[in-house]
């Protein structure tokens, strides 16, 4: 199924399972790095970074089932071990340079790295190891620079997993329900935990406490399934509704005040378990105007904007070493004036026009490099077994 060009700025991408390069979601890439990168520089009382995570989960899940879809239908099967081996080209190149210059940087900036945070980093543990030592081993107590790691960790287990029940599971209507029955076992067991951490006080922050509910892969993977159904359901019967749906100018509204919702309710038992769910249901429903309905054409020329597309483009790699950005430039500065800023108190002026946004340049500008001399040479490895055998 795929769906004509419209006049007005234009749908040219399938419905159905492709290798279509989809602009826009790379411009929601890009305003999800500006809520990670900006909440972490100093405005994370205001800017909702969490949230730019959750939206990575959503593309994640949606593009990996297209691309799996897309090599059954050309091939009859899908070739596990050439999957895996392109999510690790995609994902392992930079992360082996990051890992070893960030730690190093966090050491001599005054920080601490273990040994088990170092190969967690490089092993994609580090949501699961962040719940037995702190990650909070930046100078002065700020995160470090290898905290991030923890989604990258989420979405790796996802692609080890995925695939396996994606081909053992062969009817798109047995998987779907698979898939939501699955997601409300997440739902109940995130609510209970954190109910139990609510209810034991402010000092429940491991084992079954707040940290698990907000970075463990059984407790998140919620986040990217919500991408995979609706990868699914494009695919199924309820297309046509969908479709319509997407379509119709109040169900962008809609979704933007569920997202909004999400995000103003600050109840703390909430925040650790509905809250994703209020999120899941409104980027299902916000990235299917953006992506698919004809009406909301001028959403997708600005998210497929020429900056919104670069930025997107490097976001893997300004994830990667924006923190590590950030604790270099610690020691340089009073801490009269970084610390404020970094552990969520009031930001001076001057950190806030000047230093926040030198650093997010320099940031910014070590992504790009990282994306044309890291992450890109790979990609013609990844091209080659992407072919047809």
């Amino acid at each position: 199924m795929s769906l004509p060009k419209a006049e007005n700025g234009s749908i040219t991408w399938s419905v159905g399972p492709s290798h279509d390069y989809v602009a826009p979601l790379d411009g929601l890439r890009a305003l999800s790095i500006l809520l990670v990168v900006l909440g972490h520089y100093g405005l994370g009382s205001l800017l909702p970074g969490t949230f730019g995570v959750t939206v990575f989960f959503f593309i994640s899940g949606f593009l990996i089932t297209r691309q799996l879809m897309l090599e059954q239908q050309r091939k009859g099967r899908v070739r596990l071990g050439p999957f895996l081996v392109r999510r690790l080209l995609r994902l392992w190149p930079a992360l082996i340079v990051v890992v070893p210059i960030a730690s190093l940087i966090n050491v001599q900036a005054g920080g601490t790295t273990s040994p088990s945070q170092f190969l967690a980093g490089l092993f994609y543990f580090t949501n699961y190891m962040a719940l037995f030592e702190p990650y909070n081993t930046g100078p002065g107590g700020m995160d470090s620079p290898l905290a991030p790691l923890w989604s990258i960790a989420v979405e790796l287990h996802f692609y080890a997993l995925f695939p396996f029940l994606f081909v053992a599971v062969r009817s798109r209507a047995r998987l779907i329900g698979i898939l939501a029955v699955l997601i409300v076992a997440i739902i109940a067991g995130r609510t209970v935990l954190a109910g139990q951490c609510v209810a034991a006080g402010p000092g429940c922050t491991e084992g079954l406490g707040a940290f698990r509910t907000a970075f463990s892969t059984d407790l998140r993977l919620d986040s990217i399934l919500y991408g995979v159904l609706m990868s699914l359901l494009l695919n199924t019967g309820a297309a046509p509704l969908l479709l319509r749906l997407f379509n119709a100018r109040a169900t962008l509204v809609v979704s933007l005040l569920i997202v909004l919702a999400s995000l103003a309710i600050r109840d703390p038992t909430f925040r650790s378990s509905l809250r994703y769910t209020m999120q899941g249901i409104g980027l299902f429903l916000g990235f299917g105007c953006v992506l698919f309905g004809t009406r909301h054409g001028w959403t997708r020329r600005l998210l497929a904007s020429r900056p919104a597309v670069l930025l997107g483009r490097w976001s893997y790699s300004l994830y990667l070493w924006h923190l590590a950005v950030l604790v270099c430039a610690v020691p340089l500065l009073p801490e009269a004036l970084w610390k404020p800023a970094i552990l969520d108190m009031r930001p001076s002026l001057f950190w806030l026009l000047v230093v926040m946004p030198t650093l997010a340049a320099i940031s910014t500008a070590i992504a790009a490099v990282s994306y044309e001399w890291v992450e890109r040479p790979p990609q013609r490895l990844r091209r080659f077994l992407r072919q047809p055998s």
